[in-house]
């Protein structure tokens, strides 16, 4: 992942500073999410091509974890500019539970070998690595079940609340002949999971805030507000089609023909 932190980096900044522009209401603000989450897609789909070529299936779980957060940033992009497939969150549920299975066999077997030499350091990797499988959970369970989704996910913030805590306030030990601290070794940790927990921290981290009324809501200017609302309903199985047909679908079709019948928005 070295080569590629810096890249990394840049799309972070991109993400964070897309989502303050959406929230100022600059219209542009959810383009640059969308195309952070496209770039995100495409890099971890040539990492893996890449590994796949050279390695073969020699690093299977490594490759999973590429394939499938390649997928998940293209579902969430198709998310941020409201364009709905059918089909599709199935997909994101496998992608989704693929992640877990290759970052709880990590867990399972850094915290083997951690234990029996520095049991303190053990702790705060478990922490880390359960709090990313919860969030992951959540996303699976959003499509199914929202309540239970945001259940999941806020029990995996405040996980990794705790996490965080316990790395401040532990002190450090030897590990594998080095001084090491908790903080060092999760930094150290040789996949994606920090990068891809550290989203899902801020993107909880906003919800809260956010139904709390301290931050706004993400806007477009595309539709209008109960348009979104539709849309997100229907994703959460809220609203059912009826005819093959979903509300926010027939909206978008009454709207349209609204804009184009009274010429708005056209010179």
């Amino acid at each position: 992942m070295n080569r590629y932190a810096q890249l990394f980096y840049i799309l972070f900044f991109l993400l964070i500073m897309g989502a303050f522009a959406s929230m100022a209401q600059n219209s542009y603000g959810l383009t640059i999410l969308g195309i952070v989450g496209i770039t995100f897609a495409i890099t971890f789909l040539w990492r893996g091509i890449v590994m796949l070529r050279k390695k073969g299936a020699k690093n299977f779980y490594a490759i999973a974890e590429l394939f499938s957060l390649s997928i998940i940033s293209v579902l969430l992009s198709l998310r941020v500019f409201y364009i709905r497939i059918q089909g599709l969150e199935i997909l994101l549920i496998v992608a989704a539970l693929v992640l877990i299975t290759v970052y709880l066999r990590k867990m399972i077997i850094l915290g083997k070998a951690i234990l029996p030499q520095q049991p303190k350091f053990a702790l705060p990797v478990v922490l880390f690595y359960g709090s990313l499988i919860l969030f992951l959970f959540s996303l699976v369970l959003m499509p199914v079940h929202q309540p239970s989704g945001e259940l999941i996910g806020a029990i995996a913030f405040a996980l990794l609340f705790i996490d965080i805590l316990y790395c401040t306030f532990s002190s450090k030990g030897i590990l594998n002949g080095k001084t090491e601290s908790s903080f060092s070794i999760i930094f150290k940790l040789k996949d994606h999971s920090l990068l891809i927990t550290s989203i899902f921290f801020l993107f909880s981290l906003y919800l809260g805030l956010n139904r709390m009324g301290i931050l706004p809501g993400l806007y477009s200017d595309e539709y209008p507000q109960a348009y979104f609302e539709l849309v997100e309903k229907s994703a959460t199985g809220t609203e059912k089609p009826e005819n093959g047909v979903y509300p926010y679908q027939q909206f978008k079709k009454s709207y349209d023909a609204f804009v184009t019948r009274n010429n708005i928005g056209k010179k």
